[in-house]
This record gives structure tokens, C-alpha cells and sequence, in this order.
């Protein structure tokens, strides 16, 4: 038991569930949290805050934490962002959207151990089937929202291509 570690997140109240759901996409193996009510030198100061918080406590071995929390960071603060644009744009998923990426990631599948004769019949049940695992179903959501989370930012940004050398491409990492 003393290889296990904390992390603890602090995060507006009602958004604790969003946090979680986030961090178990990201890679938490669990997690608890409750209601909480900070205080200190922001009242102090007269600064306006939001008292009421959501606490949460996510354990992990010791060494998962030292080895992938900068990653399950990246990808937390990743998942809320996506979360975020698609929420602020609208950005919805169709059941149709999640049937054919479902049939798309069933031929591929089907592909890889060599069963390229199957019909489209046979892979839109087995696709309808895969959807009804919960797990699978939010797997392949996010994955579409991640796409279209992505299209909508470079329909926004300007991305210029620009010829570097190997140099000048390796500067870029020092």
C-alpha cells in the first residue's frame, strides 16, 4: 500500500463528475470527490470567489504517477479543452456519424486478422454490436468529437507551411 500516491484536483463546484469522466478517458483508474468551501487570502484582499468547490482524489501507484502524470495532465487539460470548443460551437455527434465510424473501425479491424471478404452486412452488426458496449460507444464518440474539435481550430487558424532545414528543424528543439 505505501507504493500508491494522491493526486488531488480542485475545480469549480458541479464540474467534479466532467473532471472525472476526463481523467478516467485520460487514464485514471478511479477516483472520489466531494463538495468542499475554500477561504483565504483572496477574501482577505476583497478579491470575488467562488467559495464552493468540487475536491477530488485520484490514487495511482507511486511510480505511474512519477512516470505518466505530465502525460495524464497534457491529456486532461486536452479533453476539457475539446470539450469546451465543442460545447461553445455546437459541435454534436449523429448516431449515424457513430455508426459508420464504428463500421469503419470494424473493417480495419476485420483487416488486420486477415478477413477481407466480409459484407457490409456483416460489418454494420458487428459495428451495431460494438455500440452497444457502453465503453466502446464513448470510445468512438471521442473519437469523432476529437476530429471535429480539430477541423473546426484549423477552419480558425491560418496553418503556413514553411520549408526549414534539418538545422533550422533542429533548433526548434533545443
Amino acid at each position: 500500500m505505501s507504493d500508491l500516491g494522491l493526486i488531488t484536483c480542485i475545480v469549480l463546484k458541479g464540474k467534479g463528475d466532467s473532471v472525472i469522466s476526463e481523467a478516467m478517458n485520460a487514464g485514471a483508474q478511479g477516483a472520489t470527490y466531494f463538495n468542499g468551501k475554500g477561504t483565504g487570502i483572496r477574501q482577505a484582499l476583497g478579491l470575488t470567489v467562488i467559495p464552493e468547490k468540487d475536491i477530488i482524489f485520484f490514487i495511482a501507484k507511486g511510480e505511474q504517477i512519477e512516470n505518466e502524470f505530465d502525460t495524464f495532465r497534457l491529456d486532461l487539460k486536452w479533453q476539457l479543452i475539446k470539450n469546451k470548443v465543442a460545447k461553445d460551437n455546437s459541435l454534436k455527434i449523429t448516431e449515424e456519424e457513430l455508426q459508420m465510424e464504428a463500421e469503419k473501425i470494424t473493417r480495419y479491424q476485420f483487416q488486420q486478422y486477415g478477413l477481407f471478404y466480409a459484407t457490409d452486412e456483416q460489418i454494420a452488426n458487428y459495428a451495431k454490436e460494438t455500440m452497444k458496449r457502453e465503453s466502446e460507444a464513448k470510445r468512438i464518440a471521442d473519437r469523432i468529437l476529437e476530429f471535429k474539435v480539430l477541423d473546426h481550430l484549423k477552419e480558425l487558424l491560418k496553418i503556413e507551411n514553411k520549408d526549414v532545414t534539418a538545422e533550422e528543424f533542429n533548433k526548434l528543439f533545443e
